[in-house]
């Protein structure tokens, strides 16, 4: 008997942030003019600020998988003209999104996502851009290897990226996880969730 079926899938969700331009202006009165502050901070203080920006879209993701997140980490990058990011993944597990907060389609590139298997048919290396606009984020899973291309304009572009992980699992598995830390870390875990809500885990 013949049956045909695709056997493995990349989850992938792509948003238009409501209210964008009154949101844009507030997230960048709080970046620094600056390439990136990532590793700067263990917690950003602008973080409270995107997450309530994105309030729906986090819920809707969480939704659309089935299991709480929590967001665990939080950076931006601010690329000048001829600055990138090289290719890259942020981890072996949990999943993580892109916003862009200035982006002008007709000078800049937007992410580029590689394939974690080769075509088929010639082997060849298979990527996807997104086809976004400013105020536009994306959600994929961290493993997922992608770059930001060489800006190529005068014009800066700015994204905010962050990582997040399924919360129930984070707490069921805190001592594998964080060893000694487990419980200084679940707190400042549960302080996040406490103003991200996300649906409850029902599994």
């Amino acid at each position: 008997m013949l049956n045909n079926r695709e056997i493995f899938k990349i989850p992938y969700s792509h948003y238009s942030i409501d209210n964008w331009e009154e949101k844009k202006s507030i997230i960048l009165s709080q970046l620094e003019d600056k390439f990136t502050d990532y590793g700067d901070y263990e917690s950003p203080p602008y973080e409270r600020v995107v997450s309530e920006c994105i309030r729906n879209e986090l819920m809707d993701f969480s939704s659309y998988l089935d299991f709480p997140l929590v967001i665990m980490n939080m950076w931006y990058e601010r690329s000048k003209q001829s600055y990138r990011h090289p290719v890259h993944n942020h981890g072996g597990a949990g999943f993580s999104a892109v916003m862009y907060v200035e982006f002008n389609p007709e000078v800049h590139q937007p992410t580029v996502f590689y394939c974690p298997y080769g075509n088929p048919f010639t082997g060849s290396l298979m990527t996807y851009q997104p086809d976004v606009k400013e105020g536009d984020i994306v959600f994929f899973p961290s493993s997922f290897s992608h770059e930001a291309c060489p800006n190529e304009s005068d014009e800066v572009r700015t994204i905010v990226s962050f990582n997040m992980f399924d919360t129930q699992l984070l707490f069921a598995k805190k001592r594998e996880l964080f060893g000694d830390q487990a419980d200084q870390v679940v707190k400042k875990i549960a302080d996040r969730v406490n103003f991200i809500p996300t649906p409850k885990y029902d599994k």
